[in-house]
């Protein structure tokens, strides 16, 4: 796919919008386009994921959250042309009187909610709980969080996790507080690793592992978990109980939980 190609299929995932999960967005959209190779995977993931996490920044500088305009401020961003890439074909349409109207406009000063990327309906509260540091704790909110693994004590070590990610290349290490946890690099896709395909380990952010190992769940106990999601805290759950007891799964949201 050429870059302008990509583009095109950023906005039509961003357009596809309602309420299913943005991962959940992407893996339709690569499914129902196959010709889509693993590069192009990845490049148009991450330029999806780019332009969400900054959302409010480019709405901002081309006056509108359209998905096209949202992708020509995210090129903008990177130092691109959009008319070099806004040409039609399997790229997206040449731009129009009104986006080389705003492309063409001297950027603003951003405020408060675009540099902070929240709405703005939530400033006030967000100035009440957050005070001086509202700015810094926003920031954090912007960069790419580590990728975060853990463990099935049912099937495997972490020390013999470790190490063989590291022998694959795997940059890794331990993060602090959980017995079963390992921290990659933001961006480190390990869906294909061997041991993430035998169960070996699952993608879990260290806050979830955490209340994991908050609940002090043991062999034996029966535990409700409220807001199962698609299972993730439900799994860690039943390693922590060794497969002894029960557990309860329930979900606003019954097709979260469907197998």
């Amino acid at each position: 796919m050429t870059p302008a190609a990509r583009l095109q299929a950023a906005i039509e995932i961003l357009s596809a919008g309602g309420s299913r999960p943005l991962d959940r967005q992407l893996k339709d959209w690569f499914r129902a386009h196959r010709f889509a190779g693993s590069k192009d995977r990845h490049a148009i993931t991450d330029q999806v994921y780019e332009i969400v996490r900054h959302r409010a920044r480019f709405a901002h500088r081309m006056g509108s959250d359209d998905p096209r305009a949202l992708v020509i401020s995210s090129v903008l961003a990177a130092g691109d042309a959009p008319e070099s890439l806004f040409t039609g074909g399997y790229g997206p349409s040449p731009l129009t009187d009104a986006e080389r109207t705003a492309i063409a406009r001297a950027p603003s000063p951003e405020p408060g909610w675009a540099a902070g990327e929240y709405p703005l309906w939530l400033e006030a509260e967000l100035a009440r709980a957050f005070g001086a540091g509202l700015k810094a704790e926003m920031a954090a909110f912007q960069a790419r969080a580590p990728v975060d693994l853990r463990v099935n004590t049912l099937k495997a070590r972490r020390a013999d996790v470790i190490a063989q990610l590291r022998a694959d290349k795997f940059p890794c290490e331990i993060p602090a507080e959980l017995d079963d946890a390992i921290r990659c690099p933001p961006g480190v896709n390990l869906t294909a690793h061997p041991l993430f395909l035998s169960g070996a380990f699952e993608i879990q952010d260290w806050a979830a592992q955490r209340a994991v190992a908050l609940s002090e769940a043991r062999p034996g106990m029966r535990v409700l978990d409220l807001a199962a999601g698609a299972g993730g805290k439900s799994l860690a759950l039943a390693a922590a109980m060794q497969n002894r007891g029960s557990i309860l799964a329930f979900d606003d949201k019954p097709e979260r939980l469907a197998p």
